[in-house]
């Protein structure tokens, strides 16, 4: 150690034998309490300041990768004319087609799987949270609909189809692990 004194070190070695003053105490009483004040303000900022810099990650990850998800343009190059093609002549012998069916509104579909029972209604619901996604991109209302699809359903309704959209994916492996969980003893 060095050979200049150390008040710390004579304070250690020789401590006082009676307590401190009243006011000594009181000083070190209103210092403390305003460090701990201090300390607790700068704690209020953070939930605040990571909830920011989360948001902040979100929307530049969405502004740099939004170029990943755009359609991809046309390559520069000779543009060739689509071959016109001749629409045939209608016979009048034959009768006109029927015309073709349009898209069932998902809402319209729910309530359809609400009122229906049986194994026709998690049919019902799954095909509501298909459509909430294609036509809508409605994430919300589609995870509804699977959650209430998968709730009184069968073993057989947990098999993964190739139109299966991811979500419904998750919720099929959720259930399944849940089967699986209560058939192990």
């Amino acid at each position: 150690m060095s050979d200049l004194p150390n008040p710390l070190e004579s304070f250690l070695n020789h401590p006082p034998d009676e307590p401190a003053p009243a006011h000594v105490r009181e000083a070190i009483l209103q210092r403390t309490a305003a460090e701990i004040v201090k300390r607790r303000r700068s704690l209020r900022w953070q939930p605040l300041a990571l909830a920011a810099g989360w948001a902040a990650s979100i929307v530049l990850a969405f502004h740099l990768g939004g170029w990943w998800f755009a359609a991809s343009p046309e390559l520069p190059g000779p543009s060739v004319a689509a071959p016109t093609q001749v629409e045939p002549k209608p016979n009048p012998t034959t009768p006109d087609p029927a015309p073709p069916t349009p898209l069932r509104d998902p809402v319209a579909l729910e309530w359809k799987a609400f009122d229906e029972r049986g194994p026709e209604r998690s049919k019902l619901y799954v095909e509501a949270g298909r459509r909430y996604l294609a036509l809508n991109q409605d994430v919300g209302n589609a995870i509804r609909c699977y959650a209430q699809a998968f709730q009184d359903s069968s073993p057989l309704d947990l098999q993964t189809l190739e139109e299966d959209d991811p979500i419904l994916m998750a919720f099929k492996l959720s259930r399944f692990q849940k089967e699986i969980r209560r058939a192990t003893p």
